[in-house]
C-alpha cells in the first residue's frame, strides 16, 4: 500500500512546496507498507509534486530487489502514469480505492497505510519538517519505522 501526507515545513530548506488541495506550505512523504504495516520504502518530496510524480520516485527507490512484489493498492491520487510506469517497468498491478462517499468511512486495505501516519503522529520530531534535506528526512522515518518494528518483535 502507499499513500502520501503533507506536513509543514518549520523553515526553508532542500524542497519545499505548496500543496493547494491541503494549503499546506512544506513537504509531502510517500510511505508504503504491506498489509501488517511495516514500512518498505519512504520518499520526501515538496508538497506541489503530485502523488504521482512522487509515486514514481518512490518506485524507483523502494522496489529495487523487490522483484517478487506484484501488487501496489493506492488511492485515486496516483494516476495513469504512476499506473502504467509500474505495470511497464516493474511488470505489477495498481489497485486504486474507489472514492468514498462517507467521509467518515476509510476504504478497506487503506486504513493500514493510515495508520502508519497515525504512528508517525506520535513522534515529535514528525510533527513538522524541521530538515534542511529530504534525505535527513527520509532517514529520520526509516529510523522511526525500524524502531517501531523492533519494539514490536520484542514484545511478541
Amino acid at each position: 500500500m502507499i499513500d502520501s501526507q503533507s506536513v509543514k515545513s518549520s523553515f526553508p530548506g532542500e524542497e519545499r512546496g505548496f500543496h493547494g488541495g491541503k494549503l499546506v506550505k512544506g513537504r509531502s512523504r510517500q510511505v508504503s507498507c504491506d498489509i501488517e504495516g511495516n514500512v518498505w520504502g519512504v520518499h520526501v518530496h515538496a508538497a506541489d509534486k503530485s502523488d504521482t510524480a512522487g509515486g514514481i520516485e518512490w518506485a524507483e527507490q523502494a522496489l529495487e530487489g523487490h522483484e517478487r512484489l506484484s501488487k501496489v493498492i493506492a488511492d485515486q491520487g496516483y494516476k495513469k502514469s504512476f499506473i502504467e510506469h509500474l505495470k511497464k517497468k516493474w511488470k505489477m498491478t495498481v489497485e486504486t480505492s474507489m472514492s468514498v462517499r462517507d467521509p467518515g468511512k476509510v476504504s478497506p486495505k487503506r486504513w493500514i497505510a493510515e495508520r502508519c501516519f497515525a504512528w508517525l503522529n506520535g513522534w515529535r520530531i514528525c510533527d513538522k519538517e524541521h530538515e534542511r534535506t529530504t534525505s535527513s528526512s527520509e532517514v529520520d522515518l526509516h529510523i522511526i519505522f525500524t524502531r517501531r518494528t523492533l519494539r514490536a518483535a520484542i514484545l511478541r
